[in-house]
């Protein structure tokens, strides 16, 4: 085993151009490693020849013959080289070829290495046998070692030194050897259950062997082996480390390429979304069908507050047409009970119907009913829908049948009896019985069960030594009141029954919600509280609730009855318990922070809120869930530029509208009443005073009422509203003027389907 290399024959080398190569294109710093890699490419067969042949068992050794062969190749490898051995092992190398003996004789031949896994099972091989022949025959024993990988190895010098004592020696061998070889023991390796190149030992008995083939000190090979383990374990993690940090640095790009295009997109959006809601304010007052596509290309952009309240004008303003037809001051309007038509009075003596089915497209149902001589005041349908009544300065009422409202007829003559201008009517709520009240001071009943052929009930009910301002009945029918400029409200049975009290102007009146009692208030300063129960024998209840300092100008009962709440022209508001109404007490003191009157206020659904409105401009909300201690909540609703004229709570309580002299409706959200928001911009399109607001009952349609004589409906699910919108102009916005006002990059999408 320690013949030195030039005894070696044909002992193949890399070629020698390759060698120059390398050594030219290497750097001058690195020219001693690759010195050092080429004495160890040296003992590397060439194409031509092998430098080792292993000889084995088959039948035993046929998993570790593999693996030696894989570690001699491997050994103390270089990165960029598939091996530094080339080994022959007769199942990997040849190839098919019907002399098979002369394929692993020229293998012989050309392999500088024998290397024989020694067993008893190979010593009776005869392939093995044989090849150990030729070897000895051909080449040095002196280039071939011994593996042994089972059995014994026993080298007995009194048998002559020919391995006869082993039973693990093939025959061919005896006498081969002067002296007991160098032997690798392998033996260890059956008992493991899988063989595995990494395992020390099985390395170092790899080193073993390639140290030999190789010709170089075992421990400098291991060394080397090490050394170029450590190499590539380097060389690797550099791999891995520039592969993650180009990984890290495109995922980097991507997303500040991904950022940067979100941001370009985000700005180009902005920008197309401020130019659409400029054209749509421009194109306002000129085509309101179109700026009002436009407003809804914005909000399915950005859906912000401001178009919402945008949306819900242009819903009414494009979509509704203001109920115009009448030539003179509108005096008076009325729904139907079944919501469906709507009925005007005017001063130009007519009435007119229209169809309010889709009250986006309101429409003249007839022409208008004309009879009166003069100005048209009130108008009232019957509880059924099918008659209605008109009052007039003409001193009479008229009676229509609007059974067909698209073909009304006057049912008889005009009523008539009144000596001056007949200024409110009113209808039992059985629809049998019809109230009028005069400027003669009298209150008429109407036996209007056949309204075809009314007849006068008895007298005039007299007693008013002024105007009748208002006429009602109660929820049960068996009560009238009538409310005077003599400052009075009287309460009517058969045989009517005076109830007086206030000694001004009679401000507002209200039932409460279960229609036993009666409230009253007036320029007196007092709030007068009634039970009505028995409309026959109709009492005050307890002394007058004083305590505001001047005229008070609104009342309003809680949902549940147990609270009054008054506003005055003494800029206060007060709370009193009515739960035992002939007992009435104050609750608190009274709500300050108002700086002008207070001219409305409403309870929310829930009871637990509180809204006024007053002269100074602004709205009040208060937590009255505990009216004994009422508190602010909040700072005061800013906006309006005149009067609050009047506040109403939607029907889910989440959303307080307001109306104002100064023209405008306002929306505020008040889902948390401590934080109340501003919904949007204001709806505009009144040109006077906003005297009156209410929603109606599912909270869908917000109605107004205006000193500029026109009631308008706001829509306010904005789905509906949206729908509205497309149904009347959905095709405005064509491609052409999609490209003109959104924006020529955008792909036609008009927000209409």
């Amino acid at each position: 085993m320690g013949s030195s290399r030039e005894q070696l024959p044909d002992l193949p080398t890399p070629p020698q151009p390759a060698v120059d190569s390398v050594r030219r294109e290497a750097p001058a710093s690195g020219q001693a490693r690759v010195d050092q890699d080429l004495r160890y490419w040296d003992g590397a067969g060439a194409a031509s020849g092998y430098d080792a042949f292993i000889s084995y068992s088959h039948a035993l050794d046929g998993a570790l013959a593999p693996a030696l062969q894989t570690g001699l190749e491997r050994f103390a490898k270089p990165w960029y080289r598939s091996r530094v051995l080339r080994v022959f092992r007769d199942t990997t190398n040849l190839a098919a070829n019907p002399g098979l003996w002369t394929s692993i004789e020229e293998a012989l031949a050309a392999s500088a290495w024998l290397v024989l896994m020694a067993s008893p099972t190979a010593a009776q091989s005869k392939w093995v046998n044989r090849e150990i022949a030729w070897w000895l025959a051909n080449k040095s024993p002196q280039r071939l070692l011994v593996v042994l990988t089972k059995g014994e190895f026993a080298w007995a010098d009194d048998a002559g030194g020919d391995g006869r004592a082993s039973a693990a020696l093939p025959p061919a061998l005896r006498g081969a050897f002067r002296e007991e070889p160098h032997w690798v023991d392998l033996r260890w390796l059956h008992d493991v259950d899988q063989v595995d190149q990494s395992n020390p030992r099985l390395r170092d008995c790899v080193a073993d062997i390639a140290a030999a083939v190789r010709e170089v000190p075992k421990d400098e090979l291991i060394g080397e082996h090490i050394r170029q383990r450590r190499h590539t374990r380097q060389l690797v993690c550099g791999a891995i480390t520039a592969l993650a940090v180009l990984l890290i640095a495109a995922l980097v790009a991507a997303v500040i390429a991904f950022q940067q295009r979100a941001t370009a997109q985000r700005e180009r959006d902005t920008a197309i979304f401020n130019r659409i809601t400029a054209e749509a304010d421009r194109m306002r007052n000129t085509d309101m069908s179109l700026a009002a596509q436009l407003d809804l290309t914005a909000y399915r952009m950005q859906p912000t507050p401001d178009l919402y309240t945008t949306l819900v004008t242009d819903s009414n303003a494009a979509l509704s047409t203001l109920l115009t037809g009448h030539t003179d001051s509108v005096r008076g309007v009325a729904f139907s009970p079944d919501g469906h038509t709507l009925a005007t009075t005017s001063a130009d003596r007519t009435v007119r119907l229209w169809n309010i089915t889709d009250p986006g497209h309101p429409t003249a149902l007839s022409p208008p009913l004309t009879g009166h001589t003069r100005t048209v005041g009130t108008v009232a349908f019957s509880p059924d829908g099918h008659t209605l009544a008109t009052t007039s300065d003409d001193q009479t009422v008229r009676l229509w049948n609007v059974t067909d409202p698209a073909h009304p007829t006057a049912l008889g003559p005009p009523l008539s009896g009144h000596t001056n201008t007949v200024g409110t009517v009113a209808f039992s709520p059985d629809g049998h019985t019809l109230a009028t009240g005069s400027a003669d001071q009298t209150v008429r009943l109407w036996n209007v069960a056949d309204p075809a052929h009314p007849t006068p009930l008895d007298s005039p009910l007299t007693g008013h030594t002024n105007y009748v301002t208002a006429v009602a009945f109660s929820p049960d029918g068996h009560t009238l009141a009538s409310a005077s400029n003599d400052r009075t409200v009287r309460l009517w049975d058969i045989p009517p029954t005076l109830r007086t009290g206030h000694t001004s102007t009679v401000n507002a009146v209200a039932f409460s919600p279960d229609g036993h009692i009666l409230t009253t208030s007036g320029g007196d300063r007092t709030v007068r509280l009634w039970n009505v129960t028995d409309p026959a024998h109709p009492t005050a209840l307890g002394s007058p609730l004083s305590g505001h300092t001047n005229a008070v100008f609104s009342v309003a009962f809680s949902p549940d009855g147990h609270t009054l709440a008054t506003g005055s022209a003494d800029q206060t508001v007060r709370l009193w318990n009515v739960t035992d109404p002939a007992h009435p007490t104050a609750l608190s003191s009274p709500l300050t922070g108002h700086t002008s009157a207070v001219s409305a206020v409403a309870f929310s659904p829930d009871r637990r809120t509180l809204a006024t409105g007053s002269r100074d401009q602004t709205v009040r909300l208060w937590n009255v869930a505990d009216p004994a201690h009422p508190t602010p909540l909040g700072p005061p609703l800013t906006g309006h530029t005149n009067t609050v004229r009047s506040v109403v709570f939607s029907p889910d309580g989440h959303t307080l509208a307001t109306g104002s002299a100064d023209q405008t409706i306002r929306l505020w959200n008040i889902t948390d009443p401590t934080h109340p928001t501003p919904v949007g911009q204001p709806l505009t399109g009144h040109t006077n005073w906003v005297n009156a607001v209410v929603f109606s009952p599912d909270g869908h349609t917000l109605a107004t009422g205006s000193d500029d004589q026109t009631v308008r409906l706001w829509e306010m699910n904005v789905d509906q509203a949206i729908q509205r919108i497309c149904a009347t102009t959905a095709n405005t916005l064509t491609p052409a003027k999609w490209a003109q006002y959104v924006s020529p990059d955008l792909p036609y999408h008009p927000p209409c389907p």
